[in-house]
C-alpha cells in the first residue's frame, strides 16, 4: 500500500517534467508578407487555384536562436493569418466561398495543407 503514494508521486513528477520539456521545445515564428493577386473575370462558382506565393521566413534564424533546425520540426500550428484587400479599398472577401493554405518547400514540392476555412465569413 505504501507503494501507491510513491507511484503517484513519480507519475506527477514525470508528467510535469514532460510538460516543461514541451514548453522548452515550443516557440513562435512571426512573419509578414504582401503580394498581389491579379484580377480575373471568372464566373461565380469557378474554382481558382493561385500559383504559389513565396513568403520569406525568419524561421532559419529563429531555429538557430532556439538551438535547433527545420530537420527536427515535428508539428507546425498556424495561430494567426490576416488577409486584407487594398485595391479597391472597399473590396471585401465576399467573392470567396472557401480558402485553403498550403505550405511547401522552397521548390514548391511536398505541399501540406496548413489551414483552411469553409465557408469564408
Amino acid at each position: 500500500m505504501a507503494k501507491l503514494p510513491l507511484l503517484l508521486f513519480c507519475l506527477l513528477v514525470l508528467g510535469s517534467s514532460c510538460k516543461k520539456i514541451a514548453e522548452l521545445l515550443t516557440f513562435q515564428i512571426n512573419d509578414s508578407s504582401s503580394f498581389t493577386i491579379p484580377a480575373t473575370g471568372l464566373l461565380a462558382g469557378t474554382v481558382l487555384s493561385l500559383p504559389g506565393v513565396t513568403v520569406n521566413s525568419s524561421s532559419q534564424s529563429t531555429f538557430q536562436t532556439n538551438g535547433t533546425s527545420a530537420d527536427y520540426v515535428q508539428n507546425v500550428t498556424l495561430n494567426k493569418l490576416t488577409l486584407t484587400t487594398t485595391s479597391p479599398s472597399t473590396q471585401t472577401f465576399d467573392f470567396l466561398q472557401r480558402i485553403s493554405l498550403y505550405i511547401a518547400d522552397a521548390n514548391g514540392n511536398n505541399k501540406v495543407l496548413l489551414a483552411s476555412l469553409n465557408p469564408v465569413p
